[in-house]
């Protein structure tokens, strides 16, 4: 889940870094996320960790 949820938004933020750069209001990065890193649950660390 780490590899996905906070490696793979990384990674494909540094990919589209450049692109970003150029666009004419800078560009924005919008991260979608779960309330799981607010309000864990049993059973769900490694989810909620990431």
């Amino acid at each position: 889940m780490y590899e996905l949820n906070v490696l793979g938004t990384l990674r494909i933020t540094q990919k589209l870094l450049s692109t970003l750069k150029q666009a004419p209001d800078g560009g924005t990065v919008l991260i979608v996320s779960s309330t799981a890193g607010i309000e864990p649950y049993e059973g769900g660390a490694g989810y909620c960790a990431s």
